[in-house]
C-alpha cells in the first residue's frame, strides 16, 4: 500500500497507515499553499477519507471504494487533522484490511505569506 501513496504523493508532510479501525494524524504550522493527499485501503470495499482544518472546518470528506488510492488536492495552512477508517459494516480485525494516507505538498507549489 505504501508504494501506491508514495507515487501518488511522493513528498509526504505527514503519513499514516494501519486497520481497519482506522488511522489519523495532525500536523502543525503547515504554509499556506496547496496539498495533495492521497489514501487507500486494502481488503475491504469502502473507506472515508476526513481532512479537518483550523477552527475544526472540514476542507474534505469523501467516501472511496479500496483497492485504488485515491487522490485530491486541497488549500490548506496551519494545523490539520487527518484521518481515515473503513466504513464497511463490522470489518472487525481481519487479516489484510488496511488503511492510510500520504499528505503531500502539490508539485510546484510554493509558500504562501
Amino acid at each position: 500500500m505504501r508504494r501506491h501513496l508514495v507515487a501518488a504523493a511522493p513528498d509526504f508532510v505527514a503519513a499514516a497507515d494501519g486497520t481497519a479501525r482506522g488511522v489519523s494524524t495532525s500536523t502543525r504550522a503547515l504554509p499556506s499553499g496547496k496539498y495533495i493527499v492521497a489514501s487507500e485501503c486494502l481488503g475491504a470495499s469502502e473507506a472515508e477519507l476526513v481532512v479537518v482544518g483550523a477552527e475544526g472546518a472540514v476542507l474534505l470528506q469523501t467516501t472511496y471504494m479500496c483497492g485504488e488510492p485515491v487522490v485530491h488536492e486541497l488549500e490548506a495552512a496551519g494545523d490539520l487533522s487527518i484521518s481515515t477508517r473503513v466504513t464497511d459494516e463490522n470489518p472487525g480485525e481481519q487479516a489484510g484490511v488496511r488503511v492510510g494516507f500520504h499528505l503531500a505538498r502539490a508539485t510546484g507549489a510554493h509558500s504562501r505569506p
